[in-house]
């Protein structure tokens, strides 16, 4: 790579990375998105991230667990029965209690990311005023939770056991009022929904255009950094 390319590529690198994905996915772009794709900003707060969901995940584990034990110590929980007599629902509550732990200790090799969580971490401005085009441009270029939001959405990261994490996802489309390919009459309806949304506009346009692209997400985070792996 010359000289020229690799100062061309450095500017266009400097392009907020959920833009970058997009524009080159309408462009036809169908490789993988990678840890090569995100800023060491982008990386290291994706690692925090799901740090910080799995932390809460785990503070949840443990507060059914002493929940668990707080009902056994009792001796028992009864609730009102139909003929005004308490009845005992002491195994009930463990049996549904279990359930849940064991959810959570099924999944400890992996962290799943929704977006009620990114939206926790995004600055206090971002999505702050009125959804307009300069406020989505505003908003990527300053809070990486919004890159990364707009980018992965939800998403699962995997464990491994030398500490890295493997975030793996699938790139495409929100659907247009909850349809998969919506007609162009069903577009043209959306139409005022989506007129102060430039992002949903994007997406709904080529959920019509394009309704079946899709790129594979695998982005390797380092064990000690969250930068990328050899």
């Amino acid at each position: 790579m010359d000289f020229e390319s690799i100062r061309l590529k450095k500017i266009y690198n400097k392009i907020p990375v959920n833009m970058r994905i997009f524009a080159e996915t309408v462009a036809g772009v169908d490789q993988p998105i990678t840890e090569e794709d995100f800023t060491p900003q982008d990386l290291k707060y994706l690692r925090s991230l799901i740090e910080n969901t799995q932390k809460k995940n785990n503070e949840m584990e443990n507060m059914l667990v002493e929940h668990r034990d707080l009902i056994s110590d009792m001796g028992g929980v009864y609730e009102l029965g139909p003929d005004r007599t308490l009845v005992d629902i002491t195994d009930k509550e463990i049996s549904e209690l279990n359930k849940k732990i064991q959810s959570y200790r099924d999944t400890s090799d992996r962290t799943s990311v929704q977006y009620k969580d990114i939206a926790k971490t995004q600055q206090p401005t971002t999505e702050g005023g009125v959804e307009s085009i300069t406020q989505t441009v505003k908003d990527s270029f300053n809070d990486p939770a919004y890159r990364i939001k707009t980018t992965l959405g939800r998403f699962t990261a995997e464990h491994q056991d030398d500490g890295s994490i493997i975030v793996k996802d699938t790139y495409d489309w929100d659907k247009v009022k909850d349809v998969d390919k919506p007609t162009f009459r069903e577009f043209i309806e959306a139409v005022p929904e989506l007129a102060s949304n430039p992002r949903k506009a994007g997406n709904a346009f080529m959920r019509l255009v394009k309704p079946d692209t899709s790129r594979e997400v695998r982005i390797q985070l380092d064990s000690k950094k969250g930068m990328l792996t050899e």
